[in-house]
């Protein structure tokens, strides 16, 4: 796949924000790493702080493409569809951090950008878990009596769950405790 001058730059800057920092990193580093002219650079976007945008915005829509796939699978039933998306989930988030130079990168140290960028990606994981406890419900494969707040709760308790994830906190026993988080929502969203 070939990829554009915009996507050329903006995967450069991941590259360089993960390794070298935000601060020490120059739009002039990020042109010259991308073998673009600074005018080139400056014509996609007026600023560092765009370049830091777009990253961080092309890693929630990898991520929001990603967990609709796993989500919207026509082949799969609704329970099925939950139970990958709960397992794929936690490590795809983790992929992105230690792609992007750990939790310690400024990457994640300016919470109030990656927050404004993450509530699409937010919105639109909700409106998909809606879709399928909606479909489940439907169907007769799950009593949820509430599918809006169901959703909201869900992805509220996976989000929790990620930072403690990714330090390694429960580690040694994630197939476990996934287990465990599955069963537990079975046990609520199941039809009787």
């Amino acid at each position: 796949m070939v990829l554009d001058t915009k996507d050329v730059l903006i995967d450069v800057a991941r590259t360089l924000f993960a390794t070298k920092g935000y601060a020490n990193t120059s739009m002039n580093d990020i042109a010259n790493a991308a073998n673009k002219g600074r005018r080139t650079l400056y014509t996609y976007f007026k600023n560092k702080d765009e370049v830091f945008y777009a990253v961080i915005r092309a890693e929630t829509l990898a991520l929001r493409d990603y967990l609709k796939q796993l989500l919207t699978n026509p082949a799969k039933s609704p329970m099925e569809r939950l139970t990958d998306y709960i397992y794929v989930r936690l490590d795809a988030v983790r992929d992105i951090v230690i792609r992007n130079g750990g939790l310690t990168a400024e990457f994640f140290q300016n919470q109030n950008l990656v927050e404004r960028v993450r509530r699409r990606l937010d919105f639109s994981e909700r409106n998909y878990l809606r879709l399928l406890l909606e479909e489940g419900k439907a169907t007769g494969t799950m009593d949820v009596p509430d599918p809006a707040f169901a959703a909201l709760v869900l992805q509220s308790a996976l989000k929790g769950m990620e930072l403690p994830y990714i330090r390694g906190e429960f580690a040694l026993e994630i197939a476990k405790k996934k287990n465990l988080l599955l069963d537990f929502l079975r046990k609520g969203f199941e039809s009787k």
